[in-house]
């Protein structure tokens, strides 16, 4: 927690701090009663928290419904878009590849936008319900776009570009706005159930809707055929499938607006956050550099030379979030790999011999997510636990640095797959275009999938819940748009890989070698990361951090003791 330093401790503290960290100049973008009903809630909830710290916040079972189905839309949409890019939109396999990959830069940035509305204006629950208005809209044009009387080169990328801008935008709030439901300081493991739970709806959902929407779109329902007379090889059912998507987000919606009343709701800024951050960065730093070292050393870091702008607590909040950036900067090349499920993966099991219904689409978007179910309790309940009783100290950033290594290690087995499927394949009646290893089955896939998977535990959770641990009270959603920003520039690079590759063309490069290169992109990159463990001080261990946070459970102590002789004192009455 950001705040300023007690004085009875020995870190120095700049007395011409103002007293207040809130600007002047205020924007109410909420009517003040809305304001005043989301104040008295929280304090309702608040109270309650306080005298049952062990409890799990009721608005839990609201968000993580709604995280379900928001991930079942969104994963019920993503495996489809290369074929119904190639074969309904006609177009090229490398363009489809490409533009796949452009609808995940737009999704994966966004959340910046989103956490600019909640941090400064909104709040992270109006933001949600906004946004996903916005969602719901662009889903049902993609629906209404994949009609075949409908169907055009434009109307489907527009679509797509609405539905990034809505998913996106919500996607920096769900998690921080989950994390609000708990006092930090006396519900950390509750926090960590939270998060773990979290994690497994978002797959749980994706699991269903990967056998879910494929299996619908699937279906020949518009009787659309290929230029040889044939039925499309994966179908026309897509209107239908993307039409299930967005009457299920729809629903989402409806559930989450329905646990308003047990929702902490958390204040926006009500000033530009951005804007707060940069003058205090921009301030801060010039005085920093100028400063003398007696100077420097009296300060509790950099930008605490900006205390006397806006505020020890917001100077305290832009070194937090200033201090892990450059933790993150690995994790868009993990990105960049994990996010070809949909495209150079795809491709491969596209390759392999289908299991009946079980083909390209299913795999690309069930076998991941089953992978996280069976992973993520493990890892949480057995393997994390039984490192920390050996007294090895597993931090989140060396996590991420070891799971770089694990999805490196899975893109070395589809290089050595390749070989085998480009040795063997033959083409048959059912794929004219594509050559086919019929002695491969695609289940093959559950083994790299399982490597990769194990790599994400080990990067994304961790990612998540370092970005929310580490920033402060007021930029939990940027702190969350910023990792979610990181898997934009993944797909930018992995779009820029395509383009520049262009893998399995005739004047690219082989798809073997293609995967040898993503593997030595993920073991350079997670060396760069286990190196950044050695120079990184997690917040909990900055001295004015500690000392705050030593401060408020001081406090939750006393306003304890205070109600227990309240209470003791009405029974005696």
């Amino acid at each position: 927690m950001a705040s300023e330093t007690p004085e009875s401790t020995t870190i120095p503290v700049d007395t011409k701090a103002p007293l207040t960290d809130e600007p002047a100049k205020v924007v109410d973008a909420l009517p003040k009663y809305t304001r005043e009903r989301d104040r008295q809630i929280t304090e309702k909830i608040d109270d309650q928290i306080k005298q049952n710290p062990n409890m799990m916040p009721r608005a839990v079972w609201f968000i993580i419904p709604n995280e379900f189905a928001e991930r079942f839309c969104y994963y019920g949409i993503t495996p489809l878009l290369r074929n119904y890019l190639i074969e309904i939109v006609n177009f090229s396999k490398t363009d489809a590849s490409s533009w796949v990959h452009t609808f995940k830069v737009l999704t994966y940035f966004f959340p910046i936008l989103g956490s600019l509305i909640s941090d400064s204006f909104l709040g992270k629950y109006h933001t949600i319900v906004s946004l996903s208005v916005v969602y719901v809209i662009g889903v049902s044009l993609l629906a209404i776009s994949s009609i075949p009387s409908v169907i055009n080169g434009w109307l489907p990328i527009l679509a797509l570009v609405v539905v990034a801008l809505g998913t996106g935008g919500i996607k920096p709030c769900v998690s921080s706005h989950g994390g609000d439901q708990f006092i930090e300081t006396i519900q950390k493991e509750n926090l960590n159930k939270f998060y773990n739970y979290f994690y497994m709806s978002i797959n749980i959902g994706a699991v269903l809707s990967g056998f879910i929407t494929p299996a619908i779109a699937q279906q020949v329902i518009y009787g659309l055929k290929t230029s040889t007379g044939a039925f499309l090889a994966h179908g026309d059912g897509y209107a239908w499938a993307f039409g299930l998507c967005a009457m299920v987000m729809a629903l989402a919606l409806g559930v989450f607006v329905f646990g308003y009343r047990y929702y902490r709701v958390v204040p926006p800024t009500r000033t530009f956050i951005l804007y707060d951050l940069l003058r205090v960065a921009l301030t801060a730093l010039p005085r920093y550099l100028s400063a003398s070292k007696v100077e420097r050393a009296a300060k509790r870091h950099w930008a605490a030379f900006a205390d006397d702008l806006m505020g020890a607590s917001m100077a305290d909040e832009t070194y937090d979030l200033f201090a892990i950036m450059p933790i993150i900067l690995p994790a868009p090349f993990f990105w960049m790999a994990f996010d070809q499920n949909g495209t150079s993966w795809q491709n491969q099991g596209a390759q392999m011999k289908a299991a009946g219904f079980f083909n390209d689409e299913v795999a690309s978007a069930v076998i991941n997510p089953f992978w996280i179910v069976v992973l993520v309790p493990i890892f949480s309940n057995l393997i994390y636990p039984a490192i920390e009783k050996r007294g090895y100290k597993f931090g989140l950033v060396q996590r991420m640095g070891i799971g770089m290594f694990f999805a490196g290690v899975s893109f070395v087995i589809c290089a050595l797959l390749q070989y085998r499927i480009d040795a063997v394949c033959t083409s048959d009646e059912d794929h004219p275009t594509s050559c086919i290893d019929q002695n491969m089955s695609i289940f093959v896939q559950f083994v790299p999938y399982l490597v990769m998977t194990i790599g994400e535990v080990l990067v994304s959770i961790s990612g998540l819940n370092l970005l929310y641990n580490e920033v402060g009270s007021r930029t939990k959603a940027s702190g969350a748009a910023l990792w979610l920003l990181g898997v934009s520039f993944g797909n930018l690079l992995a779009t820029a890989l395509f383009e520049g590759c262009r893998p399995g063309e005739s004047d690219g490069m082989t798809y073997p070698n293609f995967f040898w290169l993503n593997a030595g992109l993920l073991f350079a990159f997670g060396i760069i990361q286990l190196v950044m463990t050695k120079f990184y001080v997690y917040k909990a261990d900055r001295p004015w951090h500690k000392a705050a946070e030593a401060a408020v459970l001081e406090k939750l102590e006393s306003e304890k003791l205070l109600q227990a002789k309240i209470t003791d004192e009405a029974i005696v009455a």
